[in-house]
């Protein structure tokens, strides 16, 4: 085969393809435009595979959250309800020592892009303080969700100057009378 010959009959470079390019003087490409469109998309799919899985990797996909049935919403549950396909359902948290060690692992999943984290710890119940102190303190709890900020302050100045307010009551004793449903 001489120059000329070689030049004008080229074929595609690509092994299972035998299709005939045109002169390198027109197209200096050494596969057709089919196996380089393919090449293109292989390598554009390739690459959004290795992404997602660097991804993953970094951000592992999170689980969905257990569902609760509605009569358990509270946390106390239907002493009625006997239904066992509420088991299947449960799904058990995470349990913690305190307070502190549940809020560096909330932070620590708070860092990633999906957050998923379900834990709990039990907090010890102070046996020196009464329910009825208790109820009051669950009270103050929801005057902060309720009224915000400034109520708290100023709910708070008046416990610990015990300001006798409302017809001879104690702060406390007033805001009792507030929250009464």
């Amino acid at each position: 085969m001489d120059e000329s010959t070689s030049s004008t009959h080229r074929i595609c470079s690509t092994k299972k393809c035998k299709t005939v390019l045109p002169p390198e003087s027109i197209d200096k490409a050494k596969t057709c435009t089919t196996c380089r469109e393919k090449d293109r998309l292989r390598k554009q799919t390739k690459r959004a595979t290795e992404k997602r899985q660097r991804e993953e990797q970094e951000h592992p996909p999170s689980r969905a959250a257990p569902k609760k049935p509605a009569d358990n919403l509270s946390g106390y549950g239907n002493p009625f309800n006997d239904d066992s396909d509420a088991e299947e359902f449960s799904n058990p948290s995470l349990q913690y020592r305190n307070a502190d060690e549940m809020f560096l692992a909330l932070k620590k999943a708070s860092e990633k892009i999906h957050i998923s984290f379900h834990g709990q710890y039990i907090m010890p119940s102070d046996p020196l303080v009464t329910d009825r102190e208790r109820f009051r303190d669950d009270r103050m709890l929801d005057a902060v969700f309720r009224y915000g900020g400034s109520f708290v302050r100023m709910m708070e100045a008046c416990l610990d100057l015990e300001v006798t307010i409302f017809e001879g009551k104690t702060a406390i004793d007033a805001i009792d009378g507030l929250f009464v449903d």
